[in-house]
């Protein structure tokens, strides 16, 4: 008799169980969704798309942090796992919420954390307490807000405030492992290795508070798109009351995944927020991006579940299955990054004073076959946009919205940049025109959403330089994400800006110098790097031209000591200097080919001056001016608040002393790569000022941050070496910051708590 259960439980474990299982969850995932199509069509149709995009964004990052939390609870329980393991067999698991009965997750946790040697008990006592964390948490936010809440929710509901006690109690470690034990002892199981221990609950509480944030600003972003108020006062009522609706929807156990009953406790959140079709729309829709979340994230959980061939894996496959891992994150960063840009982007809608209006005429130009050239006057669409969309320092200058005259503009009416390199205005042009293939958006929000593409790229290629100096994953992640706190990474992207490229472009430069520190030679990537670089702008040279200059260094000192290689940093330098050079070079002849024989520089003498003493006299007070890489950075009235004011005045703080701090704590290579963080301020303001003397006989008595920017990711390597030995307790803290930080961006550019 015995054996007839083991039989069944190998068939129920069995591969066509498992693939039967899977079908049906996802069948009834997508069901979830198609079921109220004809609803939610006419909703999205009507609703901002950028909101939509961020409200998408928020429900993978809102899932993604759900995984950690519970990673991090099983690492306690004596279980650490690489997050390519933790990704497949957290989120196809989680397919199983679809099936009535609120368990099936579980058990589908248990039987495919067994397929990498995680024990059953261990898996079901992992989602358990998590689940537990959760309803406590969340709880916690419900009652928060209660005395906020209309008086039929506490009424209905009100119940939710009373269980919190009973589930505190539960979740105290002493309390948590008896209770375990004796279930394990009454199910004729032995008990846990590993107990649960505080800060293993400490973790995962922090992760599912940080989760509740995530998934709250979704409901949010999908109600501000529908007519509710934007207010530090609404966005919390939507994370309390989605907090809520989760708990609730929990407790009801027969249904699936909560379906009808959170939707049923939402709608009476948001009901003295929102219309009546208002409040209905929000539930459908946040119910479908969730769903459309967990299917995407189980979806891929399931595409890279399939079993490795036994064949010996190719050199270029394992390469790939190492680094795949990382190559998400560096996409949910860029992700994150194109979701708050795009916010900013939909509520700042004014051209930039940081000379958007003549990279718009560029970018324009060359969307229709075009160079411009000095002496050219703006087109007719950049009179237009100009003329409509404003601009704050020149607002009594420019006509009524629909005039394009250009007699009627009182400003400067040549486009000054002419003279720049193509390579920036290229790129977005292309990206452009893809949009308007694509989308019915216009051209200059396509524009400064190509600006954005780049940053996110950036963002994604800094987290790749922190993996690749050895930084750990959970280091990396935060670290690149409070990268969105500095002025001018928003700033670039969300206008039309030559200098969106910076952290790509910072990068290159960083990765020159770590192939040369690691004894192989960087001169291809440095011939690659000038040449994209001096197709961009001269000025973002600055950074590669800091790090050549440090090789020269290296090479003469090897050269004294007689140490043999010293001719390749030379080599490195040299192909460097060729690559930037000769484009430089090139593009020069031909603008000077191109310029009217009687032009005149209409902007000479409005950012410089006319030297009074010596050079250096005039240039000494603006050395300090790029440190910190904050000053000159641009806002626009509608995301100028009193937190994002502090965040930028802590973040020029923050890059202003790391470089110094890696330079007292970090030893060898490493500190080489703070001193060129620490010096790259100093020698960009001696670079942009040498420039200026020898090209007009001027100075700039106040140097723009914007020209170091380059360095930033040199910065942040920095930050991330000094990150680096950090274990579990510090990370947690990390990506409490980050929490903290990002929070702040999020309000930022939502426009709360604004400057009058």
């Amino acid at each position: 008799m015995s054996a007839i259960p083991g039989k069944a439980m190998a068939t129920l474990r069995s591969t066509p169980v498992r693939v039967g299982f899977l079908a049906l969850v996802v069948v009834l995932a997508v069901y979830a969704v198609v079921s109220q199509w004809d609803e939610i069509l006419p909703v999205v149709v009507g609703m901002n798309p950028l909101l939509l995009l961020g409200a998408l964004a928020a429900g993978v990052v809102y899932v993604l942090l759900t995984m950690l939390a519970w990673r991090v609870l099983l690492a306690d329980m004596g279980t650490t796992v690489p997050l390519g393991i933790a990704f497949r067999v957290f989120f196809v698991s989680q397919l199983g919420k679809y099936l009535p009965g609120g368990v099936w997750n579980i058990v589908a946790a248990a039987e495919l954390g067994a397929d990498h040697d995680i024990p059953r008990r261990r898996s079901v006592s992992v989602m358990a307490v998590t689940v537990v964390v959760s309803i406590v948490t969340g709880t916690a936010l419900a009652v928060a807000i209660m005395p906020f809440a209309s008086e039929r929710l506490r009424e209905s509901y009100g119940w939710v405030s009373w269980t919190l006690p009973a589930f505190v109690i539960v979740l105290l470690p002493p309390v948590l492992n008896r209770l375990l034990a004796r279930v394990f002892r009454l199910a004729g199981r032995p008990p846990l290795e590993h107990p649960v221990s505080w800060a293993g609950i400490g973790a995962c509480t922090a992760w599912t508070l940080v989760a509740w944030m995530v998934a709250g600003i979704q409901v949010w972003l999908l109600a501000v798109g529908l007519g509710m108020t934007g207010s530090l006062t609404t966005l919390a009522l939507c994370v309390g009351g989605y907090a809520m609706a989760w708990t609730v929807g929990f407790l009801i156990v027969f249904v699936p995944a909560g379906a009808g009953v959170r939707e049923g406790v939402l709608a009476l959140v948001l009901a003295g927020s929102l219309t009546t079709g208002g409040v209905v729309a929000v539930v459908l829709l946040s119910r479908a991006v969730l769903t459309i979340a967990d299917l995407a994230m189980g979806s891929a959980g399931i595409i890279a579940a399939r079993r490795e061939r036994r064949a010996v894996t190719p050199r270029w496959l394992g390469a790939w299955r190492h680094w795949r891992t990382d190559l998400g994150i560096a996409l949910t960063i860029g992700l994150v990054t194109i979701a708050v840009a795009a916010v900013q982007l939909m509520r700042v809608t004014e051209i930039s004073p940081v000379d958007e209006a003549t990279h718009i005429d560029y970018v324009w130009r060359i969307m229709h076959g075009e160079l411009p050239h000095r002496g050219d006057t703006y087109t007719s669409f950049t009179l237009g946009e100009w003329a409509c969309r404003k601009q704050a320092n020149v607002l009594d200058k420019l006509p009524a919205c629909g005039v394009d005259d250009l007699s009627q503009f009182q400003v400067i009416r040549e486009n000054y940049n002419a003279w720049q390199p193509p390579g920036f205005f290229a790129a977005v042009a292309l990206l452009t025109r893809i949009g308007v293939a694509l989308t019915a958006l216009d051209a200059v929000t396509l524009m400064r959403l190509s600006c954005a593409v780049l940053v996110a790229v950036g963002m994604g290629m800094v987290y790749a330089l922190l993996r690749l100096w050895g930084v750990a994953r959970e280091l990396a992640a935060p670290a690149t994400l409070m990268l969105l706190a500095n002025p001018f990474t928003l700033m670039v992207a969300t206008t039309v800006s030559t200098d969106a490229p910076f952290l790509i472009l910072g990068v290159l430069a960083a990765l020159v110098l770590t192939l040369e520190l690691n004894g192989r030679s960087a001169a291809p990537l440095a011939l690659v790097t000038g040449a994209c670089t001096g197709l961009v702008k001269t000025i973002s040279l600055s950074a590669l031209i800091i790090v050549l200059a440090l090789l020269g260094v290296i090479a003469v000192i090897r050269l004294v000591r007689g140490q043999a290689g010293w001719w390749r940093p030379l080599l490195t330098v040299g192909a460097g200097v060729v690559g930037g050079g000769a484009v430089t070079f090139a593009w020069g002849r031909y603008v000077t080919a191109n310029t009217p024989p009687d032009w005149v520089n209409l902007v000479l003498g409005q950012n410089n001056t006319d030297y009074v003493g010596l050079p250096f006299d005039e240039w000494l007070p603006t050395l300090t001016h790029v440190f910190g890489y904050t000053a000159g950075a641009w806002q626009g009235a509608p995301v100028s608040t009193y937190q994002g004011n502090l965040l930028i005045d802590v973040v020029g703080l923050a890059l202003t002393v790391i470089p110094f701090c890696g330079l007292v704590v970090l030893r060898g290579s490493e500190r080489v790569v703070a001193g060129v963080a620490a010096i790259g301020p100093v020698m960009v303001v001696l670079f942009v000022q040498a420039q200026s003397w020898m090209r007009e006989e001027v100075y700039f008595p106040s140097v723009s941050a914007r020209y170091g920017i380059t360095l930033i990711p040199l910065t942040m390597l920095v930050l991330g070496l000094l990150l680096r030995p950090v274990r579990v307790p510090g990370r947690v803290v990390t990506w409490c910051v980050c929490a903290v930080v990002l929070l702040g961006v999020f309000t930022d550019v939502a426009g709360l708590c604004r400057i009058p």
